[in-house]
């Protein structure tokens, strides 16, 4: 039987199933995750809102997580979401979470993954009063050393 999803669905199911993932350990380990409130974007003019994936309100932490299996345009987009992060996401922590094959097995992925952390790191050195207070780029294995 073959499967008719578009890569587009697959990509979407594999997204949420690794979110899913990340919930239960967050649940598990004792740090009660939430559904994130909701903050204005830099790419809709604040004329809807747009959230993060978890919320952790005991430590103020904002979770995006990403999963991506092959390379692709939406790997592009992740120095936007950064930004945006660093404007309107009213955090004291905004973690971008990466998961997936495309992120460690191809080259693209992992030089992708080395530029969105030195971003992170001069977003965090730069003055930005409304958005998150520090910005961090890590794997779930670096998440779950880092809590």
């Amino acid at each position: 039987m073959k499967n008719n999803m578009s890569q587009g669905q697959k990509a979407n199911q594999n997204g949420k199933m690794f979110e899913d993932e990340t919930w239960d350990y967050l649940e598990k380990n004792g740090h009660s995750p939430l559904e994130p409130p909701g903050h204005e974007a830099i790419w809709f003019g604040g004329t809807r809102l747009n959230k993060t994936d978890i919320f952790l309100p005991a430590r103020n932490i904002q979770i995006e997580c990403k999963f991506q299996a092959v390379s692709g345009t939406c790997d592009e987009k992740l120095p936007t979401t950064l930004l945006n992060a660093s404007e309107k996401v009213k955090c004291d922590y905004y973690i971008l979470l990466y998961g997936g094959p495309h992120w460690t097995e191809h080259k693209r992925g992992a030089n992708i993954i080395r530029f969105l952390k030195k971003f992170a790191g001069e977003l965090n050195a730069s003055p930005h009063s409304d958005g998150a207070k520090k910005i961090l780029v890590m794997d779930l294995d670096e998440l779950k050393e880092w809590l």
